[in-house]
C-alpha cells in the first residue's frame, strides 16, 4: 500500500485525482482524531452515566407506580362512596338487584375504559356474602375458592383482614386461578388492593391489579437486574425474580442516598412519597464492568476497521472517479460549447460550467413536459368520462391496456363551518382533499390517478394487482377515519365500483357510481356505498295529507302544518329513505309554500327564497336537521299568510266572515256580490287576486275542513254531516269530499279511527 501511495502522490497537485485523495485522507484523519478524543472522554464518563441512567430509571419507576397506586386509591374511594354503593350498604339485608345490575355495568365500563391495569374489581357485601364483579354476582365462598382461587388469599384470609384498622392496603402479588369442570384456568399474577371503612367492614372493595403488564410498563428492567417493591413493613409486594428478597439483603440506605455498592451488587433505591413503599433495583457489579469492557473492545475494533476501510475506499473511489470524468470531458468537448473559466481544479470547473447549463435546460424541459403530460392525462380521462371525442390520438393511457381497475367516487358536501371558522373557500378545500386522497391511494397502489371531475366530486382510478381488494379496504378505512374527524366541516360519501378488466367499462362504471352516490342515507358520518340499489321511490304527501296541508297553509294554521311534515319525515326515516329523497321531498314542500306566498304577493318571498334555498337544504344531513329546517320555515310562512289575511281588506274580509258564519246555508258568488253592490265577475277576480284561491274552492275547502272535523269527532251519519256543512244532496257532498280528500267520507272516517 505504501508503494501505491508514493506513485499516487506523483500526480500533479492541481488534478482532480490528487484533490479527491487528499480530501479523503484529511477527512479520515479528522474523524479518527475526533473519535479518539470522544472515546477517551466517553470512557471516563461511561460508568457514571450508566449509574445515573439506572438512578433515573428507578426514580421514574417509583414515581409512576406511586401515581398509579394513588389513581387506584382515588378510584376505589370514589366507588366506595358513590350513591349506588351506599344504597347497597343500606339495603344489605334485602338486595336491590336493579342497583346490582347498574353496579356491574359501571364495573365493566371502568375496566374497559381505564388504563389502570385492573384485572377485576370486586364488591363484597360481607353480611349477605354477596360478590359483585365484572362477570356477574356470586357468593364469597365461590369467588375465592373457584373463580379467583389462591392459596395465599382464601375467604378466611379476607375475613380476618376486615377487622384490621386500615382503609387502604396493597397485598403481595400471588397467582390466581379459576377452576372449571375440566381444568384450571390461570388468571395471572395479581396484586390485591383492599378498600374499606375503618369503622364499618360490612362492605369492602377488592381491586386486582395485573402485576406483569403493570411493572413492565413502568419499569425498564435490564438483563440480570432484580427488582423489588416492598411495603413499609418490609414485606415484598412484587419482584421480577423468584429469588426471595431476604436472599439479597435490602438495607435501608442513608438519608438522601439513592444508590450504593455492597459486595458484588449495586443497589438503587427509591422510597415512594405517597405510600412509603421501597423500590429496589439490584444490578450485579460484573454487569456494569462487563458492559464497559465489551464497549472498549467493540469501539477499538470498529475504529481500526474504519481506518483500514477508509484508506482503502479513498484510494479506490479516487481512481474510480478519475476515469469516468475524463471520458465525460471528451464527450462534452464534442458539443463545441465555449470554454469555461479555469480554476485550481480544472476538470471540475470545466464540467460544472457545462453540465450546470445542460442540466438547467434539461430540468426546465422535463418539468414542463411533466406538467403538460399530467394535464393532458387529466383531460384525456375527463374526455373518456364524458364520452367526448377528440383529435388527440397519440396519448397512451394505462386504462387502454385493459388492465384490471376500480373506480372510487367521492361526493363532498361542505358545511357552513368551512368558510365561517376555517376561512377557506370550498374549491380550495376540495383541492386539499383531492391531494390527501391521491396521497393515500398512491401509498397503497402502484398506479393510481385522482382528479376532480366536478366542484364537489373527486374520482380515483386504481389499477389493481393480486392484493387489490385488501389494499383498497385498508385505504378506504383510513380515509373514512380521517374524514369522520372533520365531518363538522365536510361530509363525504364514497361510492366504490366493482372490478373491471376492459377500458370500455370506464364510462359506464362512472355513470353507475353517480347513481350509487345518490343512495346515501341520513347521517353526518362518512358512508361507503359498494352496491347499486335498483329500487327507486318518490315520497309525496298522499291526497288526504296534501289537502290537509294546503288548507292549513292557506289558513295560516301554524300548529297544524308541522305535525303533517314531521309524520312524513318520520315515515321516510323508518323506511330508510335516501338523503336525496329527503331533499327532493323537502324541496317540493318549499316550492309549494313559496308558490302560495307569491300568489298572495307577500313581501317576504324574495328573502325566504334565499333563506330556504336549495343550498340550505343541502346542509341538512340528519332527520333532526330536516325537522329543524321545517320548524323554521313553516311558522314563518304561516305568519306571513296570517298577516296577509289580517290586512284591512273590507271585501275579502266580508266574504270570509260571511262564509265562516253561513257555511251551512246555500252560498253563491252572486249572493255575496249583491250584498257588496259589485258584480260577480269583479268579486271573483278580486278574491282570487287577494287570497290566491278561487271563491268556490275556498268555500268547498272551508266546508270540507268542517266535514272532516265532524267525521272524526262525531258519530253523525254521512247525510247528517252533509247537511251540517251546507250540502242538501248527499251525493254531491260525497263527490266533492272525494275530490278534495281523495277518499269517500266513510273511508276517511275509518282511516281517522285507525289513526
Amino acid at each position: 500500500m505504501l508503494s501505491m501511495l508514493k506513485s499516487l502522490f506523483k500526480t500533479r497537485g492541481h488534478s482532480l485525482f490528487f484533490k479527491l485523495l487528499t480530501s479523503f485522507m484529511t477527512i479520515i484523519l479528522l474523524l479518527v482524531s475526533f473519535n479518539v478524543i470522544s472515546y477517551q472522554f466517553f470512557l471516563s464518563n461511561i460508568q457514571e452515566e450508566i449509574i445515573k441512567n439506572n438512578r433515573l430509571n428507578m426514580s421514574a419507576t417509583a414515581e409512576n407506580i406511586e401515581k398509579h397506586i394513588k389513581l387506584v386509591k382515588n378510584m376505589g374511594f370514589g366507588m366506595y362512596f358513590n350513591d349506588k354503593a351506599q344504597i347497597l350498604i343500606r339495603s344489605s339485608d334485602q338486595i336491590n338487584y336493579d342497583i346490582v345490575y347498574q353496579v356491574r355495568k359501571d364495573l365493566q365500563h371502568t375496566l374497559n375504559t381505564s388504563n389502570l391495569y385492573l384485572n377485576n374489581i370486586i364488591y363484597y357485601l360481607v353480611d349477605s356474602g354477596l360478590i359483585i364483579e365484572k362477570d356477574g354476582t356470586t357468593t364469597a365462598d365461590k369467588m375465592f375458592s373457584k373463580f379467583y382461587a389462591s392459596g395465599q388469599y382464601s375467604l378466611d384470609f379476607w375475613q380476618q383482614e376486615l377487622d384490621k384498622p386500615f382503609i387502604f392496603k396493597v397485598y403481595p402479588v400471588a397467582p390466581f386461578v379459576e377452576y372449571n369442570l375440566e381444568n384450571e384456568v390461570p388468571k395471572g399474577q395479581l396484586i390485591p388492593v383492599l378498600i374499606k371503612n375503618r369503622y364499618n367492614s360490612s362492605f369492602v372493595i377488592l381491586a386486582l391489579l395485573d402485576a406483569e403488564p403493570l411493572f413492565q410498563s413502568f419499569h425498564q428492567a435490564g438483563q440480570d437486574e432484580k427488582f423489588y417493591m416492598v411495603d413499609d413493613q418490609g414485606l415484598t409486594l412484587y419482584s421480577n425474580t423468584e429469588e426471595p428478597s431476604d436472599g439479597i439483603t435490602l438495607i435501608e440506605p442513608a438519608i438522601h442516598q439513592t444508590y450504593f455498592k455492597k459486595g458484588s451488587y449495586y443497589y438503587f433505591y427509591q422510597r415512594g412519597e405517597e405510600s412509603g413503599y421501597g423500590y429496589w433495583s439490584i444490578i450485579p457489579y460484573e454487569k456494569i464492568s462487563a458492559q464497559i469492557v465489551r464497549l472498549n473492545v467493540i469501539l477499538i475494533a470498529l475504529l481500526a476497521l474504519a481506518i483500514v476501510i477508509g484508506l482503502s475506499t479513498s484510494i479506490f473511489f479516487t481512481r474510480k472517479f478519475n476515469h469516468p470524468l475524463t471520458r465525460i470531458i471528451r464527450s462534452i468537448e464534442q458539443l463545441q460549447f465555449s470554454a469555461a473559466p479555469r480554476s485550481q481544479i480544472r476538470e471540475y470547473d470545466w464540467i460544472s460550467d457545462k453540465l450546470s447549463d445542460l442540466m438547467e435546460k434539461n430540468k426546465t424541459i422535463n418539468a414542463d413536459l411533466s406538467n403538460k403530460n399530467s394535464l393532458l392525462t387529466y383531460y384525456a380521462y375527463i374526455d373518456k368520462l364524458k364520452s367526448i371525442e377528440t383529435q388527440v390520438k397519440d396519448i397512451k393511457l394505462p386504462l387502454d391496456k385493459n388492465r384490471p381497475f376500480q373506480l372510487v367516487l367521492f361526493q363532498l358536501t361542505f358545511r357552513e363551518l368551512v368558510t365561517r371558522e376555517l376561512d377557506i373557500a370550498p374549491n380550495r378545500a376540495a383541492y386539499f382533499i383531492r391531494e390527501f386522497i391521491h396521497s393515500e391511494f398512491s401509498r397503497a397502489f402502484k398506479e393510481a390517478f385522482t382528479f376532480q371531475v366536478e366542484k364537489d366530486k373527486i374520482l380515483s382510478l386504481l389499477f389493481l394487482d393480486e392484493e387489490g381488494d385488501s389494499e383498497l379496504d385498508d385505504s378506504l378505512r383510513s380515509l373514512k377515519q380521517a374524514f369522520d374527524l372533520d365531518r363538522s366541516y365536510c361530509t363525504v360519501t364514497i361510492a366504490v365500483s366493482a372490478q373491471h378488466h376492459e377500458a370500455a367499462a370506464f364510462t359506464p362504471a362512472y355513470e353507475r357510481l353517480l347513481t350509487m352516490i345518490a343512495q346515501r342515507k341520513l347521517g353526518e358520518e362518512t358512508q361507503v356505498i359498494d352496491h347499486l340499489d335498483e329500487r327507486r321511490k318518490t315520497y309525496r304527501l298522499n291526497a288526504v295529507e296534501e289537502q290537509e296541508f294546503t288548507s292549513n297553509l292557506l289558513a295560516g294554521n301554524e300548529a297544524a302544518l308541522a305535525p303533517i311534515i314531521r309524520r312524513m319525515l318520520a315515515a321516510m326515516a323508518k323506511k330508510e329513505a335516501t338523503l336525496e329523497q329527503f331533499r327532493d321531498f323537502s324541496q317540493e314542500i318549499v316550492n309549494k309554500v313559496l308558490h302560495v306566498l307569491r300568489s298572495m304577493n307577500a313581501d317576504a318571498v324574495g328573502r325566504m327564497e334565499v333563506t330556504y334555498s336549495t343550498e340550505q337544504l343541502e346542509q341538512c344531513l340528519t332527520l333532526e336537521q330536516f325537522e329543524k329546517f321545517f320548524d323554521d320555515l313553516l311558522p314563518e310562512v304561516a305568519g306571513h299568510i296570517k298577516q296577509k289575511r289580517m290586512q284591512n281588506d273590507p271585501i275579502t274580509g266580508f266574504v270570509t266572515q260571511y262564509v265562516e258564519n253561513h257555511y251551512r246555508e246555500d252560498i253563491s258568488l252572486d249572493l255575496l256580490a249583491d250584498k257588496l253592490n259589485i258584480t260577480g265577475a269583479y268579486l271573483s277576480t278580486y278574491f282570487k287576486e287577494k287570497r290566491g284561491i278561487n271563491f268556490s274552492d275556498y268555500v268547498n275547502t272551508f266546508r270540507m275542513d268542517r266535514a272532516k272535523e265532524l267525521l272524526r269527532e262525531t258519530d253523525l251519519k254521512i247525510q247528517e254531516v252533509a247537511v251540517q256543512v251546507g250540502y242538501q244532496n248527499v251525493n254531491s257532498f260525497i263527490r266533492i269530499f272525494k275530490k278534495f280528500t281523495g277518499v269517500p267520507p266513510g273511508e276517511f272516517r275509518k282511516e281517522s279511527g285507525r289513526m
